[in-house]
C-alpha cells in the first residue's frame, strides 16, 4: 500500500487523495458494473433494442454513461440469467464492461472502410467495440500474444459478429514485421500494473512495487514503439493502459514521442474513482504525420498477401476461415457485414427466452441439416448434422 500511496502522490495533488483512496475502497466494495450496447444495428432493429427493451429481458439499465451514449450503468447481482446464460449476451447485442474503458475507442474516430489494428486485444471487450465501426469495406486485425487468450478473443469476436477480422496469436515484434504502415488506425491497450483493478483487488495494492510498474513501462515503450511502425502516414494511434501512475502513462508516451518526432500528441485522458465514479484509467491519442501514401486500397492489399502468404503461424482466424483451412461455422452465423447464414441454406429456428436459456445451460438440440437458431430476430448459434457451432464445435 506503502509503494501504490507514493506513486498516487505523484499522479493527483495532496489534498485529492484522501478522496480518492475512499473512492477505490468504495468500488472495491460496491463496484459499478456497466454495459456496452451495440451501436451499429440497423435501423428497423435499433428501433426494436431499446434499453426499455433490455430491461424487460432482465437487465435492469440505469444512469447512461456521460461520456459513452450506448453504455449503461446496470446492476448485475439482478441481471437475470447470469450473464453467462443470457441470450443477449449470446447474440451479441452487449458487452460487460468498464465504464471507462467505453471512452477508448471512439478516440480513434474509426471509419467503416478503416485498416484497424487492436495490438495486445484479450479479453476482446474493444475488439467488438472496433469492430462496430466498421463496415464491410474495413478489416479489423486483432493480436493476443497469449495463445489461450486468443482463443478467447476469437471467440468473443465472433459470438459480436465481427466475421471481417482476422486474429493472431504473435508477440508484437513478429506482428510489425508482417504489416509495416499498413494500417490506419492502432489501439495499444498495453499490459500495465493493472492499478486501477485495486478496487476489487485489494490485496495487489501492497505486492505491485515500483520496479514492477518500471519493468511494465518498459514493455509498453517497446510495444508502443512495435505499433508505430504498423501505422500509415496519416494515421492514428491511442494508447491506454488501466493504470494510474504516470510511469506507464504520460512518461512512456513523453520518452516515445522523443525518439519519433514524426507523432504528435493530440490529446490524453484520465478517469479516476473519485471524480467519474469508475476505477478508471489513462489514455494518450497520437498521430503520425503524413498524407496517407500508400493508398488504403494498396494498404489493404499488401494486407491480404502479408496474412495469406504468412502461414498458419500464429494465425488463429482469418475471416471465415480457421488457421487449419476449416469453414468456421459459428462465423458464419453470427457475421454481421455479410449477412450470416442464409436461410437457403437450411432451416431456421427461432427459440423463445426459455428455450434459449436452456441451450446456452447445456441443453443438447439436434437437427438434421443446416439450421441456423435465431432469439428475437437475432442469430446466436448454428448446427449442421447435430452439430451445434456456439462457440466452437459442440456446446458442451
Amino acid at each position: 500500500m506503502k509503494k501504490f500511496t507514493e506513486r498516487m502522490q505523484g499522479v493527483l495533488p495532496p489534498e485529492e487523495l484522501p478522496a480518492f483512496f475512499r473512492a477505490l475502497d468504495e468500488l472495491g466494495t460496491r463496484p459499478r458494473k456497466s454495459i456496452r450496447l451495440r451501436r451499429d444495428l440497423a435501423p428497423e432493429r435499433a428501433e426494436y433494442w431499446t434499453p426499455a427493451r433490455f430491461a424487460e429481458l432482465g437487465i435492469p439499465l440505469g444512469e447512461r454513461v456521460p461520456w459513452y451514449e450506448h453504455g449503461y450503468f446496470f446492476d448485475l447481482a439482478r441481471m437475470t440469467p447470469h450473464p453467462s446464460r443470457h441470450p443477449v449476451i449470446a447474440a451479441g447485442l452487449g458487452f460487460i464492461q468498464e465504464a471507462g474503458a467505453m471512452e477508448v475507442v471512439p478516440e480513434l474516430e474509426v471509419r467503416a472502410d478503416h485498416l484497424v489494428l487492436d495490438l495486445c486485444a484479450a479479453p476482446g471487450a474493444k475488439s467488438t467495440h472496433l469492430g462496430e465501426y466498421l463496415g464491410p469495406g474495413g478489416w479489423l486485425v486483432a493480436n493476443e500474444p497469449d495463445r489461450e487468450r486468443a482463443r478467447l478473443l476469437d471467440a468473443i469476436l465472433a459470438r459480436h459478429g465481427i466475421g471481417n477480422s482476422t486474429v493472431y496469436n504473435l508477440d508484437p515484434r513478429r506482428l510489425a514485421d508482417r504489416f509495416p504502415g499498413v494500417f490506419d488506425r492502432i489501439l495499444v491497450d498495453a499490459p500495465c500494473s493493472g492499478e486501477s483493478l485495486f478496487a476489487k483487488r485489494v490485496e495487489k495494492r501492497k505486492d505491485v512495487s515500483h520496479k514492477d510498474v518500471e519493468r511494465c513501462a518498459l514493455r509498453q515503450r517497446a510495444i508502443l514503439s512495435n505499433a508505430w511502425e504498423m501505422l500509415a502516414p496519416g494515421g492514428r494511434l491511442v494508447y491506454s493502459t488501466c493504470a494510474y501512475s504516470r510511469t506507464e502513462n504520460e512518461e512512456v508516451v513523453g520518452g516515445f514521442r522523443e525518439e519519433n518526432s514524426e507523432g504528435a500528441l493530440v490529446r490524453e485522458g484520465r478517469r479516476f474513482p473519485h471524480r467519474d465514479g469508475v476505477p478508471g484509467g489513462y489514455f494518450a491519442v497520437l498521430e503520425r504525420a503524413g498524407e496517407g501514401e500508400p493508398t488504403r486500397a494498396e494498404r489493404g492489399m499488401r494486407l491480404r498477401t502479408s496474412v495469406s502468404s504468412g502461414g498458419t503461424s500464429g494465425l488463429i482466424r482469418d475471416g471465415r476461415v480457421r488457421w487449419n483451412g476449416e469453414i468456421d461455422r459459428y462465423v458464419v452465423a453470427m457475421d454481421r457485414r455479410s449477412g450470416g447464414a442464409s436461410p437457403s441454406e437450411g432451416g431456421v429456428v427461432e427459440l423463445d427466452f426459455a428455450s434459449v436459456e436452456r441451450f446456452l445451460a447445456g441443453e443438447k438440440l439436434h437437427a438434421e441439416g443446416s439450421v441456423l437458431y435465431l432469439w428475437e430476430g437475432e442469430p446466436f448459434a448454428s448446427a449442421s448434422g447435430g452439430t451445434i457451432h456456439y462457440p466452437r464445435g459442440r456446446l458442451r
